[in-house]
């Protein structure tokens, strides 16, 4: 099992001279979750779990005020890897 988090802090992105007109990057902290179980020398299987906490994808303010935001579900991906 692997555990992946990855940080990013609220920062500038345009800059205007009007407080009310500058625009931030939001900040976002992701989770992801990837696990393998091994049956075999040749068989194993896999479960990723993207964005376990339901973070923004991207969002931006407006000065103080929330302008944008797109969430990102959580995304599960499996299979399974066979060798020869």
């Amino acid at each position: 099992m692997r555990l992946q988090w990855n940080h990013r802090g609220r920062y500038l992105q345009t800059y205007n001279a009007v407080d009310s007109q500058l625009v931030y990057r939001i900040r976002r902290d992701t989770l992801d979750v990837k696990t393998q179980y091994q049956f075999t020398r040749r068989f194993s299987v896999y479960l990723d779990v993207n964005n376990v906490l339901r973070e923004y994808e991207t969002g931006q303010d407006r000065g103080p005020r929330p302008s944008q935001r797109r969430v990102l579900t959580p995304g599960f991906f499996g299979g399974v890897n066979a060798r020869l």
